[in-house]
């Protein structure tokens, strides 16, 4: 099977859902590709493979894979897919529990990235991985971009290459949300933004997940939804602490959750709070 026909059956068996035989037929060819000293494809391959590896849960093979595409690509030389592998193996490192890894693997990519604006995309979703950004972010709009952009790096331009199916789901409702934000359609922004949440956890993408969690907050308190607004940031942080640890996840959410307050008022909040939670109790029962 040559490399075109194998990333077509990779795509093919991921929009199937089969992301298992997708991961092996990938993994297969990197593994051809390694052998036969073909840096660059194997490179892209392995790459594939991490993010599949990653999507399936399996985190500590991802981490190894990323590692071998990363080692590829600085080998072939090809700065793109070295943006692509380093951005893939600092997600793969914060799903892991290693954000701090994870932070410095963005940051090489970001150092590869060809155009500025992915370059500082890129080293925004490092500072979220430090847990350093939150405290920035109050424009939901540009928290999408940088999203679209991490969901990016992590599929070079090849169909075959960013077969990912949660991924290239994210990334289209992330750049309808962007749209919908810049047409000031808030409404279809919030639901674009729930959509890019939903596909960024099925992806295990912690980082746009991250980022899409804040701005649906944004959103949904511009659109007067106290209870979404608090909502948004309540179950992030707990979603995000069941996948990479409750330090994290404290390092990321509790300054939107304290500076809400801030703007909110206690009573504001307080209201908002108790509501989230009678909403969640009645879920439970029902």
């Amino acid at each position: 099977m040559d490399a075109d026909v194998a990333f077509q059956r990779v795509a093919m068996l991921t929009a199937a859902g089969d992301l298992a035989g997708a991961r092996s037929v990938v993994r297969s060819l990197g593994d051809r590709a390694d052998a036969a000293g073909q840096a660059l494809l194997a490179g892209r391959a392995l790459r594939l493979a991490a993010t599949l590896d990653r999507a399936l849960g399996d985190t500590d093979d991802a981490v190894a894979t990323a590692r071998r595409a990363v080692e590829h690509a600085t080998a072939a030389g090809d700065a793109d897919l070295l943006t692509a592998a380093w951005a893939e193996l600092g997600e793969s490192l914060v799903v892991s529990g290693r954000a701090a890894d994870g932070a410095a693997a963005y940051g090489h990519a970001a150092a590869h990235a060809g155009s500025p604006e992915k370059a500082a995309a890129l080293h925004r979703m490092r500072s979220l991985a430090d847990g350093d950004a939150s405290p920035r972010i109050d424009d939901a709009a540009r928290l999408l971009r940088d999203a679209r952009e991490a969901v990016g790096a992590g599929a070079p331009g090849t169909v075959g290459a960013g077969a990912a199916g949660a991924a290239m789901h994210a990334d289209l409702a992330f750049l309808a949300a962007t749209r919908a934000l810049d047409e000031r359609d808030l409404p279809r922004a919030l639901a674009e933004i729930r959509s890019a949440r939903r596909h960024a956890l099925d992806g295990r993408a912690v980082l746009p997940y991250i980022a899409a969690a804040v701005a649906e907050s944004a959103v949904a308190e511009l659109i007067g939804d106290d209870v979404a607004a608090y909502g948004s940031l309540a179950t992030g942080y707990a979603t995000v602490g069941d996948v990479v640890g409750k330090e994290l996840s404290a390092s990321t959410f509790e300054g939107p959750l304290v500076r809400l307050r801030e703007r909110w008022g206690h009573d504001r909040f307080a209201r908002a709070k108790r509501a989230y939670e009678d909403r969640r109790r009645r879920a439970r029962v029902t």
